[in-house]
């Protein structure tokens, strides 16, 4: 901006309008860098989520099945006692 700044409002208000320009300039580019941020940290926190689902289902099942063969031989067992020759 020139520096023929002579004291009247209107070049008062041009200066103004110009450093606030320049000023929301800078923010806008120190926000849009916030934000880049921002959606690489989200990225990997939907990966951190994603993992975690994925092990929880593992875990149960796994679980599902140690219980099934606990129960499928518990149940063998009830059927060989009944079908026993003992009264």
């Amino acid at each position: 901006m020139p520096r023929d700044y002579n004291g009247d409002l209107y070049s008062k208000f041009r200066r103004f309008t110009y450093n606030f320009q320049h000023l929301e300039t800078v923010i806008g580019r120190e926000s849009r860098m916030k934000q880049d941020r921002k959606a690489n940290s989200k990225s990997g926190q939907v990966m951190l989520e994603y993992v975690m689902a994925v092990a929880i289902f593992m875990g149960v099942v796994l679980m599902a099945m140690l219980l099934y063969d606990a129960f499928q031989a518990y149940g063998n067992r009830a059927l060989y006692l009944i079908g026993s020759e003992y009264p």
